[in-house]
């Protein structure tokens, strides 16, 4: 009897040191592991339906934990040291007991401090599923001891968080972006989807979304990469080259500033030549406009009759004249059906400067 007594107050001293946020997160961990194995029978079915309300249960716990932990810890504590102590805490909360076993979906926290922004962490809790993670991020401010979210993005369960970044920007603002990949099953072939949020101003403690876009990728070794500055923000990934059926991957590049609450595309919109014609193209006129200067009536119907060009290929890539521009030829089959004249610096080495100057369809006689 006293050795029972004494096994019974041990466990509630033990359960007495978990804070209500963990075990909250332990009980609701273990109710959506259990939904999620006994009714996962498709393997192409990333979560069965029934699970998803026990899903974003779980997805509160971690933001209660999260923000528990940032409010209880020391004003000088990194965020590296608070990424340690949350993820200390999970594997505690979600470890098996002596009776069960150990359950084969990991959880995972990232904290990270915002440079140059005291107080600001920018979080993302993960949720390992078949072919990826269900991610949520959140931009927290702790202030006079309270954690307070400023930014959430809480996606569906097809959703990935696979960068983002978060910058001050000119005049005190906060921009925070983020991309999210949509992951299906042993396939390299994707689309990302960009969301940009913006705030007033820091102490306005609002930030919502702005704007947001979706490209296609390819999903190499390289990824998505995704940076921020004062002014605006950058993407860089790999997807398919239009003009070029030779080359089905090339770089991308889009750098966006900040315009107000509005976002618009800045130069460079390519690594090199090649990728310059083929990305001047795939915008619409008003965007491909503002990087060409030559006769825009004549380069804007070029414009419109490229939307229509297929099983093209570059052919010589030359000199014009003494100029520093080059003249890249486009065929068909084998024959040349426009010389573009790209000016602005070589491949590489000033790919800001880069704008159309011409299209014709004969070799341009100033460049001979």
């Amino acid at each position: 009897m006293v050795l029972g007594l004494s096994l019974l107050l041990c466990a509630l001293v033990g359960h007495a040191d978990e804070s209500s946020a963990v075990q909250a997160l332990k009980s609701d961990y273990r109710k959506f592991y259990r939904k999620y194995q006994s009714g996962h029978d498709h393997p192409s079915e990333r979560i069965p339906p029934a699970t998803v309300p026990l899903l974003s249960k779980v997805k509160q716990d971690l933001l209660a934990l999260v923000i528990e932990s940032i409010q209880s810890a020391p004003a000088i504590q990194k965020g590296t040291d608070l990424q340690s102590q949350i993820r200390s805490q999970v594997s505690d909360a979600l470890s098996a007991s002596d009776e069960e076993e150990a359950p084969k979906i990991e959880v995972g926290v990232e904290v990270s401090e915002v440079p140059a922004q005291k107080d600001l962490f920018s979080v993302v809790t993960q949720i390992e599923l078949d072919c990826g993670s269900d991610d949520s991020y959140y931009l927290i401010q702790r202030k006079a001891g309270v954690a307070k979210v400023l930014y959430a993005k809480v996606r569906d369960v097809s959703a990935d968080l696979y960068a983002s970044s978060v910058a001050r920007l000119k005049g005190g603002m906060i921009s925070v972006v983020s991309a999210w990949i949509p992951l299906h099953c042993n396939s390299a072939i994707q689309s990302v989807e960009v969301i940009a949020a913006q705030s007033s101003t820091l102490d306005s403690e609002v930030i919502v979304d702005k704007d947001r876009f979706e490209r296609g990728i390819f999903l190499t070794h390289e990824g998505v990469s995704l940076s921020s500055d004062p002014s605006g923000f950058t993407l860089k990934y790999e997807h398919a080259q239009s003009l070029d059926f030779e080359t089905s991957i090339r770089k991308h590049i889009e750098k966006y500033r900040w315009e107000g609450d509005l976002l618009r595309r800045v130069a460079p919109i390519a690594f090199d030549s090649k990728g310059f014609v083929d990305e001047w193209f795939r915008l619409n006129w008003s965007d491909a406009s503002r990087f060409a200067e030559g006769k825009k009536k004549d380069l804007e119907a070029w414009h419109a009759k490229g939307k229509g060009f297929s099983q093209t290929r570059f052919g010589r890539t030359r000199a014009c004249g003494k100029s520093g521009a080059q003249v890249l030829e486009l065929k068909h089959e084998e024959s040349p059906i426009a010389y573009l004249v790209v000016a602005g610096g070589a491949d590489y080495k000033n790919p800001e400067g880069m704008r159309l100057r011409a299209v014709e369809a004969k070799f341009p006689m100033e460049c001979k």
